[in-house]
């Protein structure tokens, strides 16, 4: 039994070629059975082995297109009941959509930076929810086509990645800019890597700029953003100080 209907569908693909393959071996049946007819007129007589082997070859090809019809009837009922759980799911997949949705419209009442690192927990969450309907979205259109169904349009997964895009850069670099800059400050000056230190002081003040540009219709979310930036530039000047004091030179 096969465990999906992509494999269900490949069965069939397989099977397809098998009735026109049968109609060549019966015609080279056909002409090995007229040699036995040629020696039944000599009365000639047939070993065991061959005789077995003779009446096998004449009835395997009417077994095997018994088997074949019995199989295509199993393989119908089965779809059958994979496009069932196919509707099913989809019916929970579009709900499932929703419910991203419904949480990506709750990131405007998301305005504490003391929480950043659990907002941006929750970000990686939909982002990992996004990318697995995007998948899922893939998959159950592939099936629809294989179902002869119309294929059901997903943009809107589309859609809701590019609305959250804002949010996923604003905390996902607020709660890496924070972890980094109580690092700084708190470990041995050996430890910090100057040139990463100053790729990401270079990153956030592009992306917490381009944020505040981009929640411009969300006033307390822009503040974020702001407040970020301002956090950034009164850090630069330590930058190259940091830079200068892990210079080989200085050891």
């Amino acid at each position: 039994k096969p465990p999906t209907i992509e494999i269900l569908d490949e069965m069939r693909i397989w099977m397809e070629p098998i009735p026109e393959t049968l109609i060549e071996e019966k015609q080279k049946i056909g002409s090995t059975t007229a040699d036995y007819e040629l020696l039944d007129e000599y009365y000639y007589q047939l070993s065991q082995d061959d005789f077995d082997a003779k009446w096998i070859a004449i009835m395997w090809p009417s077994k095997l297109e018994v088997q074949l019809e019995k199989t295509y009837e199993s393989l119908e009922e089965q779809e059958k009941e994979f496009l069932k759980l196919q509707k099913a799911d989809q019916v929970e997949f579009m709900e499932k959509i929703e419910d991203i949705s419904r949480t990506i419209l709750s990131f405007s009442a998301y305005t504490d930076i003391e929480k950043a690192h659990e907002v941006a927990n929750l970000v990686r969450r939909v982002t990992k929810d996004l990318a697995e309907c995007q998948t899922l979205a893939g998959q159950y259109n592939n099936r629809e086509r294989i179902f002869g169904m119309d294929v059901t349009n997903y943009d809107k997964i589309g859609k809701l990645e590019k609305q959250f895009q804002r949010y996923r850069d604003l905390w996902t670099q607020a709660s890496d800019f924070i972890r980094n800059y109580d690092s700084w400050f708190k470990d041995p000056l050996i430890s910090i890597d100057p040139e990463q230190l100053e790729q990401i002081v270079s990153e956030s003040m592009r992306i917490f700029h381009k944020s505040g540009k981009l929640f411009s219709d969300i006033p307390d979310v822009k503040e974020v953003s702001e407040r970020m930036k301002a956090k950034v530039e009164n850090f630069q000047p330590y930058v190259p100080l940091i830079q200068g004091l892990r210079n080989p030179g200085m050891r």
